[in-house]
């Protein structure tokens, strides 16, 4: 019988969170996490003869395709949350608490998602699959905005009244830390890039992007061109971009830092609003509009500092925008009858082909569990990824 691959097999071990599930006859059943730079899982056989499972006899041995399992939650109004395990194929998700969804979040073991709670309930719902949800237990602001994962707690970010920041350690039980220097207004986007929080919204002073290292002290960005209201921001391993709008047409939309602490303009962005950004590895994308109607409202770059208007975008507006290993997905507003959710392969070109089940309202936000920037098509890709991403973080090894 052919022996399992010892490298592989301690890396699953040893190093990847939380760790090898299963060792069956047919090779490892994993579920990997690349915690605070992706979010992957992966499952089947990882490596064994050239069948579908370890067997006795011939044949050569070496790595199998990696079937990647994926599932992306999409959330808005009517319904307030769809399930896919496509992109392409959507379910109303019942029983959610929330009339609105505004964000969603997979930490590699569960699902903790925000939005609008108009009966008094919490903002903060949870899942650990996707499907069924309860209320989180808390103190909570009547909306929350946007959720991050940081390897070993949450950070949530809503608006006033109530508290703008929560956290807690399992998504189930909350906490209101005694911050400072907190937004007064609102908090849209929040972003954790393995060393500080970065977070986007608005307050009385001006104030549009803060950062920390420990999600209680928090400090207001610096430079220039940051927009007077935040509204999104991500990591791609070398840059923080930050989006949002200043307004009537006043531009400035799209800023960038290599520190998250001084922030600097970029060009080709909308005049008037960008709603979310993300990346997958190749590329960002960023969606919102340069005007309402103007059916430009998706954006790229390569660079997070150049910006080159994309195709096939909502007609009104988009408001959120993920990747799920395969393929971009962005949900909106669209003219009543034309989709609310768009994906695109390469997030140039925007399509709603081939799409069934979507909201019949308006899409708010959308993310995956399966944002492994360039999927591997073999374990020794993966092995390859992984091995470059460990680091030492608080006496623990992460990837």
């Amino acid at each position: 019988m052919a022996s399992s691959d010892s490298f592989s097999a301690n890396i699953l071990k040893h190093v990847l969170s939380p760790k090898l599930i299963t060792n069956t006859t047919g090779g490892y059943d994993a579920k990997i996490d690349l915690l605070n730079v992706d979010n992957i899982r992966i499952t089947g056989d990882v490596i064994g003869p050239t069948g579908s499972y370890w067997a006795h006899g011939g044949g050569s041995v070496g790595p199998n395709p990696l079937n990647l399992v994926t599932q992306t939650i999409a959330g808005g109004n009517s319904p307030a949350m769809l399930t896919s395990t496509d992109g392409l194929n959507w379910a109303t998700v019942t029983g959610v608490s929330l009339s609105v969804i505004n964000t969603s979040t997979w930490n590699g073991s569960m699902w903790v998602a925000g939005g609008i709670s108009t009966t008094g309930a919490p903002s903060i719902i949870y899942s650990y699959d996707g499907n069924t949800w309860n209320a989180a237990s808390g103190t909570f602001s009547a909306r929350t905005n946007a959720i991050v994962w940081n390897g070993f707690y949450w950070l949530a970010i809503g608006e006033s009244p109530g508290p703008i920041f929560v956290s807690s350690i399992d998504g189930i039980n909350w906490i209101t830390p005694s911050v400072t220097g907190a937004f007064d207004i609102n908090g849209r986007g929040l972003c954790w890039n393995g060393r500080i929080f970065v977070a986007v919204g608005s307050s009385s002073s001006g104030t549009a992007i803060i950062y920390s290292s420990d999600g209680i002290t928090w400090n207001p960005g610096g430079g220039t061109g940051i927009p007077s209201q935040g509204y999104g921001v991500c990591w791609n391993g070398a840059i923080f971009v930050a989006v949002g709008t200043n307004g009537s047409f006043l531009g400035n939309t799209i800023v960038y830092s290599t520190d998250g602490i001084i922030w600097a303009p970029t060009t080709g962005g909308f005049t008037y609003v960008v709603n979310s950004v993300c990346w997958n590895g190749t590329l960002f994308v960023a969606v919102g509009a340069d005007s309402i109607g103007s059916g430009r409202t998706m954006l790229y770059s390569y660079d997070g500092m150049n910006w080159t208007v994309g195709t096939g975008g909502f007609t009104i507006i988009a408001n959120g925008v993920c990747w799920n290993g395969t393929k971009f997905i962005s949900v909106g507003f669209n003219t009543s009858g034309l989709s609310t959710i768009l994906t695109s392969s390469d997030g140039l070109s925007w399509s709603n082909s081939g799409i069934s089940g979507q909201f019949t309202g308006y899409g708010i936000g959308v993310s995956s569990t399966n944002v492994w920037k360039k999927t591997p098509q073999t374990i020794q890709d993966a092995i390859n990824v992984l091995s470059n991403r460990i680091f030492e973080l608080g006496g623990n090894t992460y990837i």
